[in-house]
């Protein structure tokens, strides 16, 4: 059972559509939802090569944040926690059931929130409770809760309780209304997937800027390979890009992206000149692109 199995499901009985409580709105990021929102627009995948392909399909489980900025419950983190465990709860009853799935092959956590210590680098589970000891952040996304399922041992459904103030979920802007129609799922624009793989290849490719995400360089961390992903995804993304303030950026990535996938010594210190020389003017330019984005 895959999770397009469940992407199916969702559609057909409009999970998605129809919910929505306090005026939160699931929105759907990360890897699977750029496979959606490229999929749903290059339908015979003209635009990209057979190996770009095979990585943005490459992707299993669902990445769902649910943002509480300018909602009802923007001043109570763990009510929304409660409103969503219950209805992902529900959701995940009707699709085993539907599927005739045992329910007992998922794991869904009743106990777990993510924190961070004083440096704000050490990220833990602790139990789930009202009081807040702190609450991390990664760029300009706080991050109050987390609600991990699991089908089989494996990841399917990782669940984020968040507040991201360059998102305005009031109006629904980044939400793509005849994509979560035509996909059923709250997939974003491309413009809005554009942003968010932005803010995440910043902080993996600019150098001592974000030390924890320094790992996840393309050419020269230890975890090299997702980063070569979110690369890969952020110059897909950029074939259908029609928005002005961003050209700039995708002009930045398809210069790195030669030198990231066929990184010889010399090329690699030629990506980390260009780098290091640029690194002040991306964050620049980039922080004026994207709307409340913090380089």
């Amino acid at each position: 059972m895959n999770i397009d199995s469940f992407v199916a499901f969702a559609k057909a009985n409009r999970i998605f559509k129809v919910w929505e409580e306090g005026n939160i709105r699931p929105m759907l990021v990360g890897g699977f939802g750029i496979k959606l929102a490229v999929n749903r627009l290059d339908k015979k995948r003209n635009s990209i090569s057979r190996f770009e392909q095979d990585l943005i399909q490459n992707t299993e489980d669902l990445d769902l944040h649910f943002n509480i900025k300018n909602t009802n419950y923007k001043r109570s983190p763990y009510k929304a926690y409660v409103a969503v465990y219950q209805f992902l709860s529900n959701v995940i009853r009707r699709f085993a059931e539907e599927k005739n799935i045992d329910l007992l092959r998922f794991n869904m956590s009743k106990s777990v929130k993510i924190e961070t210590g004083k440096t704000k680098k050490n990220f833990k589970f602790v139990p789930i409770n009202d009081k807040r000891t702190s609450v991390p952040k990664i760029g300009n996304t706080k991050i109050y809760y987390i609600i991990p399922i699991l089908l089989d041992g494996k990841p399917f459904i990782d669940a984020t309780i968040t507040s991201e103030p360059y998102v305005d979920l009031s109006k629904n802007m980044l939400l793509n209304k005849a994509g979560l129609k035509d996909t059923g799922m709250p997939i974003k624009t491309i413009k809005g997937y554009i942003e968010e793989m932005i803010s995440v290849s910043i902080r993996e490719l600019i150098p001592n800027k974000y030390r924890e995400y320094q790992k996840r360089n393309p050419i020269v961390g230890t975890h090299k390979i997702k980063g070569y992903k979110d690369a890969v995804r952020l110059k897909v993304l950029c074939n259908y890009v029609k928005d002005g303030s961003l050209i700039e950026p995708c002009i930045l990535i398809r210069m790195l992206f030669p030198l990231i996938k066929h990184g010889t010594s010399i090329e690699k210190s030629r990506a980390k000149n260009i780098l290091n020389k640029y690194s002040k003017l991306i964050g620049k330019n980039i922080s004026k692109s994207v709307p409340g984005l913090v380089v």
